[in-house]
Formats: structure tokens, sequence, C-alpha cells
């Protein structure tokens, strides 16, 4: 259900939009896509949002037999995370470690990860083929 991600005042989808969020051969274990979605508010104004989603590749998860690695994952942006964070918060401290994290149903025996995309924001994925600087090791 699209209208948890929106306030009551969420009427309808205009434009909805999936396309792959990395070249091929980025990511080993994954899909990562960039979901796209233009929705219209009760109000009549509209509003554009985009997330990142992490696809599971099948075959690849199954050389994973008996560790689900998107248990893991969701395990760290649900839990994990967020308890690091409100332990800097206690001391004065306010840190953001993640993107913002969307715990949704899914019908894959693997799930699904949907996170915040972080672009909008100024953030990108570093060259890995060129390492970090020194300002960023």
């Amino acid at each position: 259900k699209i209208s948890k991600f929106f306030s009551s005042s969420f009427k309808c989808v205009k434009n909805f939009t999936v396309r792959p969020a990395q070249a091929a051969g980025e990511n080993y274990a994954t899909l990562m896509g960039l979901v796209n979605i233009d929705v219209e508010l009760e109000s009549g104004t509209s509003k554009q949002v985009s997330y990142m989603i992490k696809l599971p590749i099948e075959s690849i998860q199954k050389l994973f037999a008996g560790h689900n690695i998107f248990d893991t994952e969701r395990t760290m942006y649900s839990d994990v995370i967020p308890e690091l964070e409100q332990m800097y918060g206690e001391v004065g401290v306010e840190v953001k470690f993640s993107p913002q994290y969307y715990d949704i149903e899914t019908p894959s025996e693997f799930g699904v990860i949907l996170m915040e995309d972080l672009r909008p924001r100024g953030f990108k994925n570093a060259n890995r083929f060129q390492g970090f600087d020194m300002e960023h090791t």
C-alpha cells in the first residue's frame, strides 16, 4: 500500500517508474532499482518522491543457503542503527547513520530492502576501483 508512505492527504499515484540504479556488475548479490513516484495530494498539489529498492537475485541468494543476507540487512536498518542513533542522542550527539528504511511486506522469500534515495541530498557512490582518498579513509 503506497498510501502508507504519505500523510492522510494522499489522493492518487500519477506516475510510477522503476529503473536500474546501477550499471551492470556494480552489485553482485542484488539488483538495485530507483523508484520514482509522482503523487497527487488531496489539496490538488503534486509531490515527487524517490526511493532505492534492493531486490534479491534468487540464484545468488540460494548460494547463501541457510543465511538470508536480506534478514541481516533489515535487522541493521530496523533495529541496530536506530539503537546506535538513540545512544548517541542520549549523550547530545545527533547523528544519522543510514538512509530512512521502510519496512514493507513482500511475497519474496528473501524480502526486499526499500530505503530513502540519498541522491537528492547530494550523496553518491564512490568509484570502487579508485578507493578512498585520505580524507575519507
